[in-house]
């Protein structure tokens, strides 16, 4: 219940913002002058607005989860910092970097294991669509 509040008080900042940088963008289009307008002005609106999609997509991603999580992590670290010792607090960083390349490195191999299965797969299909059309020409 408190994540949405949070979420819906982030987006509503997200969106104010985001409106005002599209009046600034706005009003800046309409200073420019004719010949730009002629030339291409319905591109720009389409990338201004593209860009503001983007950007609304990474702010509630950055601060509705990347900066919780990242708060988290921190806080966590600090009072095993100090409740803990250096040494426990040390064993639990190496822990957490051998986790995080082991999950890294294991997470490519398997996604290139699945790229090459999807291109034989692909070439199968191929050959097979092509067999079963020259099989219908000849027929």
């Amino acid at each position: 219940m408190f994540l949405c509040f949070q979420m819906n008080a982030c987006t509503a900042g997200i969106q104010a913002g985001l409106k005002k940088i599209a009046a600034m963008s706005f009003d800046h289009q309409l200073d420019l002058d004719l010949d730009f307008h002629k030339k291409g002005a319905k591109n720009t609106v389409f990338e201004i607005n593209r860009a503001l999609r983007s950007l609304d997509q990474g702010l509630r991603f950055f601060l509705g989860f990347f900066s919780q999580m990242a708060l988290e992590f921190f806080l966590l670290c600090g009072v095993l910092q100090w409740q803990c010792g250096p040494r426990y607090f040390l064993n639990m960083m190496m822990t957490f970097v051998a986790y995080a390349w082991y999950t890294q490195t294991f997470s490519e191999r398997r996604m290139r294991e699945i790229r090459a299965k999807k291109q034989v797969d692909k070439r199968q299909e191929f050959y097979q669509n092509e067999s079963i059309t020259n099989y219908e020409t000849v027929k």
